[in-house]
């Protein structure tokens, strides 16, 4: 089957000098191998065994089948960051890059998402439920939270569940809650009778796409986990190889490493296929989250990180090129492009508008998205900007399985370069006290909840 291509021809540095700065990594290469090997789910890096826990995945789909017998039309999947990102970011590259979840062009059952605290998203979902939905058969709720008390995820949760029971009946049997196993909200699911997935405890949020988080609702949706799952494998095989050079989870680590030391703390991913722009959004958070960080694994403070970006070709070309090729040298690129786009269309051989861009006639979209592309490739070389690429063969549950495993892997083995815990996220904490302290104070002070 089709993998990965890695290239690393712009990278500005000799192949000897690399091997020696990534050869730092390999103790702890051989301790994520002993960790896979034992499937040890205590270790902070315990997402790596999410791809063997064969138990889980059977659980899973077997969940699926019990609610796949029912009339289901919608899947309402209610989270946040890591709760909500890497569902979103394969729905959207196997389905479709449509502005509102609804029109995504596909079969039911669709994905519907409540990921922020915007009454219009509410109205929005709500109303294609009341209108389409035939019965409570017809849908289902994933309520996700890794925490179990994240505001936004629990607001969105009980404002659904009271307008969904209110027009159709009791609801219970049409939720299933994911959260930690012990946690005040896996207790009073269990409590109302709402059926539950355990994520495991060492897993963390942005890390959780391989568990039921993931799993579970793109499984109903269609989508092959299986494949996604295998992808996944075969991913964390090539990332944890001893040889240097075939390891790309150490390699552009390695390489951002490098660079990071040089004041180039930027890192641009530039997707090449408007369809993996939500993909690029989950690998932000991967990024910030784990690698922005106040104090080092001793705790002293060094308020370090790579700041992630997102870039699609060629949209973004003609609103950051500028900024990108002339700007200030603080960015290193990964420039990713898919192999196979699928059906294509071509530029009529007789034009309407004659002689304005030589050579476009009978040209399909796709091998003039191959010309753009091989454009900036060739000016990053010629402005010698560093950069690597990726080559994606084609947008399928295997192959981003591959490319999602590959970006965890990566940002691990960069925290650990970094000398910081890639797991926790203590900074977060601050927005959340203050909006609670916010919602406490406005309650006690007898404030309408509408002046919100």
């Amino acid at each position: 089957m089709d993998e990965l291509k890695f290239s690393y021809n712009g990278v500005g540095i000799a192949e000897d000098e690399l091997l020696e700065q990534a050869s730092v990594l390999n103790n702890y290469r051989e301790h994520l191998s002993d960790i896979v090997d034992r499937g040890d789910f205590l270790s902070p890096e315990a997402f790596l065994c999410l791809p063997s826990d064969s138990f889980s995945q059977k659980r899973i789909e077997d969940v699926i089948k019990e609610f796949s017998l029912s009339n289901l039309e919608y899947v309402v999947v209610v989270g946040i960051g890591g709760s909500n990102l890497g569902t979103i970011a394969l729905y959207r590259a196997l389905f479709g890059t449509q502005t509102s979840d609804e029109s995504i062009q596909r079969s039911l059952p669709k994905l519907l998402f409540l990921d922020t605290t915007s009454p219009k998203k509410m109205q929005a979902v709500l109303s294609i439920l009341k209108r389409n939905a035939q019965n409570a058969e017809s849908f289902i709720i994933n309520l996700i939270s890794k925490s179990g008390d994240t505001t936004e995820t629990i607001a969105n949760f009980e404002i659904l569940y009271k307008e969904l029971t209110q027009e159709f009946g009791d609801i219970k049997s049409r939720v299933v809650v994911s959260t930690d196993n012990g946690l005040k909200l896996w207790k009073s699911a269990e409590k109302v009778g709402f059926s539950r997935f355990p994520i495991p405890k060492q897993v963390g949020g942005r890390f959780s796409v391989l568990s039921a988080v993931g799993l579970f609702p793109l499984g109903l949706s269609g989508i092959d986990t299986k494949a996604l799952v295998e992808g996944a494998l075969v991913s964390r095989e090539k990332c944890l190889d001893e040889e240097l050079l075939k390891n790309p989870a150490i390699m552009s680590a390695t390489l951002l490493y490098y660079y990071y030391q040089k004041g180039i703390t930027v890192h641009n991913n530039f997707y090449f296929a408007s369809e993996l722009e939500s993909l690029g959004k989950w690998a932000r958070q991967l990024t910030g989250e784990s690698l922005g960080k106040e104090f080092d694994t001793k705790g002293e403070t060094i308020h370090s990180g790579v700041t992630p970006i997102v870039s699609i070709g060629s949209t973004d070309l003609h609103s950051m090129a500028q900024l990108y090729f002339g700007g200030p040298r603080d960015k290193f690129t990964t420039l990713v492009s898919v192999q196979d786009k699928g059906e294509d269309i071509s530029v009529p051989e007789v034009p309407v508008l004659e002689g304005l861009i030589s050579g476009l006639s009978g040209k399909s979209l796709g091998s003039i998205t191959d010309a753009i592309y091989g454009g900036v490739e060739a000016t990053y070389k010629k402005l010698e900007l560093p950069f690597m690429s990726i080559v994606i063969p084609e947008v399928s549950p295997y192959v981003l399985g591959q490319y999602m495993q590959y970006k965890m892997m990566e940002t691990i083995y960069l925290a650990k370069l970094l000398n910081v815990n890639a797991f926790d996220q203590p900074s977060v904490k601050g927005y959340k006290q203050e909006t609670r302290q916010i919602l406490e104070e406005r309650v006690l002070g007898g404030e309408d909840e509408k002046t919100l």
